[in-house]
C-alpha cells in the first residue's frame, strides 16, 4: 500500500472521499482515514475507527441528502450549595427569577437552544448538587465533552481565592481530573445583593493558575437575565470550540436523537431500552445493517446521548443517562433514609434488590457494575477470602475520625511493647476528591475493619499463620495549609514498607 502522494495528497483524497463517496468502496489502503477527521467533518470519536468503519459511516452520511449539523454541548455546572447554579439556568431560560427553590439533590438536566450566528446551539445544563456527599459522583458526568462552569458566592468563601485551600479550586480540580482537556468558567453571583466580583488579583490569580483551560470570569445575578448575556456568550464561544460542534452525521442519526428524546418524554418514560428495542428504533430511523446501528450506539454512547449499561445477563441501553443521578442517590445521597443503603460506607451486594427494588430487577447488577466501573464504588476482596461480597463507597463513609481514633488509641494500649518506627508524611501538590477512595482500597487488605473514616484508618500487620499483632499505624489525610497523607507506625518497619507502596499506587493514578 505504499503510495508517494504525500500528507498533502492524501488529505486531498480524504476529502474527496468524504464529499462523494462510492457506494462499492468499502476497503481502503495506502491511507488511513481516521487521521484526517477534521477536513472530512467527521466525529472525533472516529480516531479509532477503521478505514472500512469511516467508509460506512460515511455512506450513511450521504442518504437522504447528505449530512447534518448536530450541534449539542453538555454544559456541566460545579460549586458549593446555594452558590445559584439553579437560579442561574432557570434565568438564562426563562428570563426570571426562580422562587423558593429548593437545594439541588443530585442532578438536574436542563435544555436550553440559543442561536449562534446563523446557527443553533442546543446546550443541555447538568446541575450537580453541590453537597459534600455528592462531590465524588461528579465524575460521573464529567468525563465527558462539555463546557465547564465553576460557580459561588464570593461573600461565602472562608478562604482567599489565592490559597490553594479554597474550596473553589477543589471543584476545579475535580473537572481537570476527570477532563484534562477542558476549559472552565468561572461564575460568581449574589450582584444583586451587594456582593462584590473578586477583585482583579484574583482574577489574574484564576487565569495565571489554570492558563488555557481558563475560558473567562463574570460577575451575576440570577434575579433576572441582567449580565446573563455575558454568560450566554461566554458558553457559545466555548462550546463553539469544542470537538465536533461542526462536523456532520448522517440524517439517521438526527431522526434517531428525535426518537430518543420523544420516548424520554413519554409518561412513565423508561430509563432503559432493550438492545433489541434499540436496534428496532435505529432501524426505523434509517439505519440500514447491524454494523451501522452497533456503529452509532457506539457513537451515541460517546456523545452522552446514551450510555450502555454492562450485564452478563443482556444488554440495556439507558436513553436518560440524566436519571443515572436518581440511580446514583440510592447509595451515595445525604437523605438519612437512603444513607442506610450504604451504612458504614459499604453497599452489600446481597442488598442490591432491595437498594433499587423501584427498578427492574435485571439492572440491578449493571448499576453496581457501572458504579464500579466509574470508581464510584470499589468492590471488596482478600487474597485468603476471595470476593467479601461487598462494595466500599467513601463518601458515605463517617466524616468524624473518632472511631479511628478510639481503635488507634485501644492498640497503643493493648500492644506497649511495639514501639514508635516514625512517622511519614507525604505532601501533595493537590487532593483529588477521589483519591483517598483509592487510598483506602489499595490499603483495604490491611485495614483493621471498622477503623475507617473519609479520611483515616488504621492498619494492622499479623504474624504469618498467627493472630498475633506485629506492627499497626496510622493513615490521615488532611487539607489544611497543605495536602498531606500521615502515616504513624508501630512494631514492624514491614508494614511501613507495604502501606507507602499502597498508597504510591493510588497518588500514581491522579
Amino acid at each position: 500500500y505504499n503510495n508517494s502522494i504525500g500528507p498533502e495528497g492524501a488529505q486531498a483524497l480524504a476529502e474527496m472521499i468524504s464529499e462523494n463517496v462510492l457506494p462499492a468502496l468499502d476497503q481502503l489502503g495506502g491511507l488511513s482515514l481516521n487521521e484526517h477527521l477534521d477536513v472530512m467533518r467527521l466525529p472525533q470519536e472516529l480516531q479509532g475507527a477503521s478505514n472500512k468503519d469511516i467508509l460506512k459511516f460515511l455512506r450513511e452520511r450521504a442518504k437522504d441528502g447528505g449530512g447534518i449539523r448536530m450541534a449539542v454541548a453538555k454544559v456541566v455546572l460545579v460549586g458549593p450549595p446555594w452558590a445559584g447554579k439553579t437560579s442561574m439556568i432557570h434565568c438564562l431560560k426563562t428570563g426570571k427569577f426562580l422562587k423558593d427553590r429548593a437545594m439541588t439533590d443530585g442532578i438536574v438536566v436542563t435544555s436550553l437552544e440559543v442561536s449562534a450566528g446563523d446557527d443553533t446551539i442546543e446546550f443541555l445544563f447538568y446541575d450537580l448538587g453541590g453537597q459534600e456527599a455528592y462531590q465524588t459522583t461528579h465524575q460521573f458526568f464529567l468525563r465527558t465533552r462539555a463546557v465547564f462552569v465553576v460557580v459561588w458566592n464570593p461573600a461565602s468563601l472562608e478562604e482567599s481565592l489565592t490559597s490553594d485551600r479554597c474550596r473553589v479550586h477543589r471543584y476545579a480540580r475535580d473537572v481537570l481530573d476527570s477532563a484534562p482537556e477542558a476549559r472552565m468558567l468561572f461564575v460568581t453571583t449574589r450582584k444583586d445583593l451587594g456582593v462584590r466580583e473578586i477583585g482583579s488579583e484574583e482574577q489574574a490569580f484564576l487565569a495565571e493558575r489554570y492558563e488555557d483551560h481558563f475560558a473567562g470570569y463574570s460577575h451575576v445575578t440570577c434575579t433576572s437575565a441582567k449580565d446573563l448575556n455575558v454568560v450566554q456568550s461566554g458558553l457559545i464561544d466555548t462550546a463553539s470550540s469544542l470537538p465536533d460542534m461542526n462536523r456532520k452525521v448522517p440524517q439517521s442519526y438526527k431522526r434517531l436523537r428525535d426518537r430518543l428524546r420523544q420516548l424520554r418524554e413519554e409518561e412513565n418514560a423508561p430509563l432503559t431500552i432493550s438492545r433489541e428495542e434499540w436496534n428496532q428504533e435505529a432501524g426505523a430511523a434509517g439505519l440500514s445493517d447491524s454494523d451501522a446501528i452497533e456503529q452509532a450506539l457506539e457513537l451515541f454512547h460517546l456523545f452522552g446521548d446514551i450510555m450502555r449499561l454492562p450485564s452478563e445477563e443482556r444488554e440495556d441501553v439507558v436513553i436518560s443517562p440524566e436519571r443515572l443521578g436518581d440511580v446514583l442517590s440510592c447509595v451515595i445521597t445525604a437523605d438519612p433514609e437512603k444513607a442506610k443503603n450504604s451504612r458504614s460506607g459499604l453497599l452489600r451486594h446481597d442488598e442490591i434488590n432491595q437498594v433499587w427494588k423501584d427498578y427492574p430487577a435485571h439492572l440491578h447488577r449493571g448499576f453496581l457494575q457501572l458504579l464500579e466501573d466509574s470508581k464510584l464504588a470499589y468492590p471488596l476482596r482478600t487474597a485468603e477470602d476471595g470476593d467479601l461480597g461487598a462494595s466500599l463507597i467513601l463518601p458515605m463513609l463517617r466524616q468524624s475520625t473518632t472511631r479511628r481514633d478510639a481503635v488507634f488509641r485501644d492498640f497503643r494500649e493493648t500492644y506497649p511493647e511495639l514501639q514508635a518506627v516514625g512517622t511519614v508524611t507525604l505532601f501533595l501538590s493537590s487532593f483529588p476528591s477521589r483519591l483517598f477512595t483509592q487510598v483506602l482500597f489499595n490499603l483495604w487488605s490491611m485495614t483493621e475493619p471498622d477503623s475507617w473514616s473519609r479520611s483515616a484508618c488504621v492498619l494492622v500487620q499479623k504474624g504469618n499463620g498467627s493472630e498475633d499483632v506485629i506492627a499497626f499505624a496510622s493513615v490521615t489525610a488532611r487539607q489544611d495549609s497543605f495536602a498531606t497523607i500521615t502515616l504513624d507506625c508501630f512494631g514492624s518497619r514491614v508494614l511501613v514498607g507495604r502501606a507507602l507502596y499502597a498508597i504510591k499506587d493510588a497518588v500514581e493514578l491522579f
